[in-house]
């Protein structure tokens, strides 16, 4: 039962590093995302956009394929498929 304690510092030492970096951290490496946005720095782009560029990168789609593979050869050695 005493391991059960032994999470509340490493729970209180990452909770309080999570609400750091969500007070003092920026939204993007260029830095606030609304400061941006007002001065024509960044341009709203909509999911559809978004979606495009993904799925027109071969790199996603390479890494789909790996993880599939990967996914698979698990399914096997596990005797499951």
């Amino acid at each position: 039962d005493g391991w059960r304690l032994s999470f509340i510092v490493p729970a209180f030492i990452a909770g309080t590093v999570g609400i750091l970096m969500w007070l003092t951290g920026d939204d993007s490496p260029r830095g606030d995302l609304n400061y941006l946005y007002a001065n024509g720095v960044l341009q709203r782009k909509t999911a559809k956009d978004s979606m495009k560029v993904g799925f027109s990168n071969i790199n996603s789609w390479l890494l789909g394929v790996q993880y599939a593979a990967c996914f698979g050869v698990e399914l096997h050695v596990n005797n499951i498929a």
